[in-house]
C-alpha cells in the first residue's frame, strides 16, 4: 500500500483541527517544544504528534466499525466498508 504524503497531511489537519491531536516542533536541545497549528507538508517529518485529553477519549471508545476485538483478533462477521 502507498500512502501519499498529501493524505497523511491531511489527516494530521483534520486531528488537529478536531482538536483530538497536538503538533510539536523540537528544533533544538534545550529549547522547549513549540506547538505549531498547522505543520508544512513537506516537513512533517519535523513534528511530533501527541492525542490530547479528548483524543483519548475519543481514541479509547467504542467504535461500531473497528476491525479488532480487545485482543487485537478480527472481529467475527466483520466485512470492510463500502466506498
Amino acid at each position: 500500500m502507498v500512502v501519499a504524503v498529501s493524505d497523511v497531511h491531511a489527516a494530521v489537519l483534520s486531528l488537529l483541527q478536531k482538536g483530538w491531536a497536538q503538533s510539536y516542533e523540537l528544533s533544538s536541545w534545550g529549547e522547549p517544544p513549540k506547538a505549531v497549528s498547522n505543520p508544512a507538508t513537506a516537513e512533517l517529518g519535523a513534528y511530533y504528534f501527541f492525542p490530547t485529553e479528548q483524543g483519548r477519549r475519543v481514541q479509547s471508545a467504542d467504535y461500531e466499525g473497528w476491525p479488532f476485538d480487545d485482543d487485537g483478533s478480527v472481529r467475527d462477521g466483520w466485512r470492510a466498508p463500502d466506498q
